[in-house]
């Protein structure tokens, strides 16, 4: 869904990392092993070597030094397009809220969430429900470092143009069917 931007919590470590959450959890615990073998591997090279007490203390690994990954940027390539379409939807639903005559009720069958809420409000009430809830969750199961607030918006676009394009698709079928109906009668 979304392309983060990562890099390693530990102070001295210089890994970044760009990618989809999905690739997330692999890279992190591929880098963690890489991390835990370097360390390992540079030890006993150290310990052979005769330093004094300063240069070995800043050549040396930090000890009890986690190596995780934390999300510096987090976007989403279909944002722009999806919130364009629910301002057009927006618009739209209100065009077929205001407008009279049958323009307007044709514009009501396509577009029918303001006047659904004037006549049934159950129905978007529990969708609009079903949308937050679903975009909360969304956001709180973001990576260390990631924005809830982004996450919230991006969930909340998402799920509006789900919706948008589920209501448009039943309310054209139910449009294009409406000549059937009375034939079959």
């Amino acid at each position: 869904m979304s392309v983060v931007q990562t890099r390693c919590s530990a102070p001295a470590c210089e890994f970044v990392w760009e990618g989809g959450v999905a690739q997330f959890d692999d890279i992190e615990r591929e880098h963690q092993k890489d991390a835990s073998q370097t360390i390992a591997a540079a030890a006993p090279a150290e310990a052979a070597e005769t330093m004094d007490a300063a240069a070995h203390e800043s050549a040396a690994p930090v000890a009890g030094e986690v190596h995780g990954l934390v999300v510096v940027r987090e976007r989403w390539r279909w944002m722009p397009s999806l919130v364009a379409l629910n301002i057009f939807w927006v618009i739209m639903s209100a065009a077929a809220a205001a407008a009279p005559g049958s323009g307007g009720y044709l514009l009501m069958l396509l577009f029918p969430e303001i006047p659904a809420f004037r006549y049934r409000p159950e129905i978007p009430i529990t969708v609009t429900m079903i949308i937050l809830l679903l975009s909360a969750g969304y956001a709180v199961g973001g990576k260390p470092g990631s924005r809830w607030g982004w996450r919230l918006f991006a969930a909340l676009t998402m799920c509006g143009a789900v919706a948008a394009i589920a209501s448009f698709t039943l309310s054209a079928v139910v449009l294009v069917s409406i000549p059937f109906m009375y034939t079959v009668h």
